[in-house]
């Protein structure tokens, strides 16, 4: 992934024939443990993971921010999927890369401390009509969790039959602001 990696990027800037100076061609920024502890983030690209049960939507979430229609059956992830898109919040455009963890992979990403460190938001997907998808990981319901962890209440979005913008902006902003 080319967020992750300026070696890729700049293989692929040269590949597409970019002829500038690399070091005006990607932008360095402070680390997210540093700008998080001021408050305030400067950067304009968030790395947001995507994780829930088997079936839970987390594919159909990644693609109605791409604009794609949701696949008409269950497909198991078998790769990690990425995608990017631009938003726009308070006036000024964001970029945001949701990148989804399968099943299989979620214990392993939740303790590597590095990768952790380098994403700005975890989204946690579960399917709201069947109660194993919250809680195959948590052991009450995501209300209570929320609440006890002092978070918003959850938002309740569907990609078969609402409009998800609002989701991707909410997500960006919590991103801007820690």
């Amino acid at each position: 992934m080319t967020l992750l990696d300026s070696r890729k990027t700049l293989g692929y800037l040269a590949y597409l024939g970019y002829h500038g100076d690399a070091r005006e061609a990607l932008k360095v920024t402070k680390t997210r443990k540093a700008e998080r502890r001021r408050g305030r983030v400067q950067r304009s690209v968030f790395l947001c993971y995507v994780l829930g049960a088997a079936g839970s939507g987390k594919t159909s979430l990644l693609r109605a921010f791409v604009r794609r229609p949701v696949l008409p059956h269950y497909t198991p992830t078998t790769r990690v999927l990425s995608v990017v898109n631009t938003v726009e919040v308070k006036g000024s455009e964001r970029y945001l890369v949701l990148q989804e963890v399968g099943s299989n992979f979620q214990e392993e990403l939740l303790r590597d401390k590095r990768r952790l460190e380098m994403c700005d938001l975890l989204c946690f997907v579960y399917d709201r009509s069947d109660a194993n998808s919250f809680e195959y990981r948590f052991d009450v319901p995501p209300d209570v969790y929320c609440r006890q962890l002092g978070l918003a209440p959850p938002l309740s979005v569907s990609v078969m039959t609402q409009p998800t913008t609002d989701i991707f902006n909410t997500l960006t902003d919590i991103a801007m602001h820690p």
